[in-house]
């Protein structure tokens, strides 16, 4: 800050106050220790407040003679704990990071036109510390929802078969009890990472005015939509194992006077999960393919309405229709 020298002293007028740009105060570094002093807070929290009773678990499982019991269990919530935050802040921080570095070039005048000089620059400077904390919130987050999931990764790793296979699949029985509860959290997991990705990509795309709306991005520039068309890819490729892994859930549907796949199950709902996998695959490969051919929305907007379509028709009206008959 200084003031102009071309001013006369005899003058009544006030001296201008001119701010460059080389003056305005830079707050990463601040935004930066404000962040990394709340972590070390929350740490500290967590620390005081999960010691105490874990200190008191491992004095009576010692007592009773099953310490290695709570050991196992520690060491496993431990490393599901930390491999599922390295992979969700792995898949959201650099899916968003990647997404500001393809923010056009007019945003900062836009974020100094909506906030004004001062917070414009203000926002610009910290908008990337600001995505590096909120990665690495959500990374504790499902990191948590991870370690929670400790059982279910025991009898997935040490399931024992029970030497009976259901007459659909042919899958042993074990299988059902002891490993797909832990694929069905794998593919929950995946999924809503990919979801929260996708949204905040989304946003910063929007934010960042590299697209309007969902209407603007075949207009967007090339490297967006082929960000937009990777997430769609991942998505659809992941909604497509999901629907895969949904086939076994027919073996335990509710129907009225018994449990088990009905005749609606086994001739058309079936046949339906089938379908949409192919569909959601197929979808998927479009994605791909547009990013290399021109990066057109328009083959994986048809697959997305005929995945729509058959989950309304095949997976709900005929059914249903056909369990009425």
């Amino acid at each position: 800050m200084r003031y102009d020298p071309r001013f006369d002293p005899d003058e009544p007028n006030e001296p201008e106050l001119i701010i460059s740009s080389d003056d305005v105060e830079h707050t990463p570094p601040r935004i930066g220790r404000l962040l990394i002093l709340l972590g070390l807070l929350f740490g500290g929290f967590l620390l005081v407040h999960n010691v105490v009773p874990l200190y008191t678990d491992w004095l009576w499982f010692g007592e009773v003679g099953y310490r290695n019991v709570f050991t196992t269990t520690i060491a496993t919530k431990t490393l599901l704990f930390f491999s599922g935050a390295l992979l969700f802040f792995a898949v959201f921080y650099l899916n968003v990071r990647h997404a500001r570095r393809l923010a056009p070039e007019d945003t900062d005048r836009f974020l100094r036109q909506q906030f004004g000089a001062q917070w414009g620059q203000t926002i610009q400077n910290g908008i990337g510390w600001i995505l590096l904390g909120v990665g690495a919130f959500l990374s504790l987050w499902a990191g948590r929802i991870a370690a929670e999931s400790w059982q279910n990764w025991l009898q997935f790793r040490y399931w024992t078969p029970f030497r009976i296979t259901d007459p659909v699949f042919g899958n042993d029985v074990g299988f059902y009890i002891f490993r797909l509860p832990f694929l069905d959290f794998l593919w929950q997991f995946g999924f809503y990472t990919l979801v929260l990705t996708t949204a905040a990509v989304l946003f910063l795309h929007w934010v960042g005015r590299a697209i309007d709306s969902l209407s603007g991005l075949p207009s967007a520039a090339a490297g967006v939509r082929g960000h937009v068309l990777a997430l769609l890819a991942a998505l659809t490729a992941m909604g497509a194992l999901g629907f895969s892994l949904s086939r076994y859930d027919l073996l335990l549907n509710e129907n009225g006077v018994f449990t088990g796949a009905g005749y609606a199950d086994l001739r058309y709902r079936l046949f339906a999960i089938y379908a949409q996998t192919v569909l959601l695959a197929l979808t998927a490969l479009a994605c791909l393919a547009a990013i290399w051919q021109g990066r057109s929305f328009r083959w994986p907007t048809i697959g997305v309405g005929a995945w729509l379509t058959a989950l309304i028709l095949l997976g709900n009206v005929v059914p249903a229709l056909m369990q009425k008959i």
